[in-house]
């Protein structure tokens, strides 16, 4: 038979157990929001680069054509217009931002020849944090 101090010593007590729940919730707490904050800023930094890879493939475009792509859908697949054409066009795929949303292309745009603009993570224009626009 099990003596009363042999039982205790082979457990936890349900008041320890609602300690370690409770300081690992509380780590938790600080921890996640920091770890989302920087998630944030990746995908605007990876939607960032994503543009700039797109105004590389619009500006060879007009550099070889003589004229902007009518939609960026012309990068990948040749139109009937164009003189040059690169064995592989001038992207391989279309990109999509960050959130996995298409990129708006504007041509003529509203601050310069051309517009690309991720609308961010509620896919709306406007929008603050992560659902800030993010434009060329």
């Amino acid at each position: 038979m099990l003596t009363a101090k042999r039982c205790r010593e082979q457990g936890f007590t349900l008041l320890e157990m609602m300690v370690v729940i409770a300081i690992i919730g509380l780590i938790a707490a600080l921890v996640v929001p920091q770890i989302m904050g920087h998630m944030d800023k990746a995908r605007a930094r990876t939607t960032k680069l994503q543009i700039r890879e797109l105004e590389n493939g619009v500006d060879l475009f007009k550099l070889e054509n003589g004229f902007y792509p009518a939609r960026l859908e012309d990068l990948v697949v040749r139109p009937a217009n164009v003189k040059t054409w690169p064995p592989n066009g001038y992207l391989k795929e279309l990109p999509v931002d960050a959130w996995d949303n298409a990129f708006v292309y504007l041509m003529p745009g509203t601050r310069g020849p051309y517009d690309i603009t991720s609308y961010g993570a509620d896919a709306r224009p406007g929008g603050e944090d992560e659902n800030a626009d993010i434009t060329n």
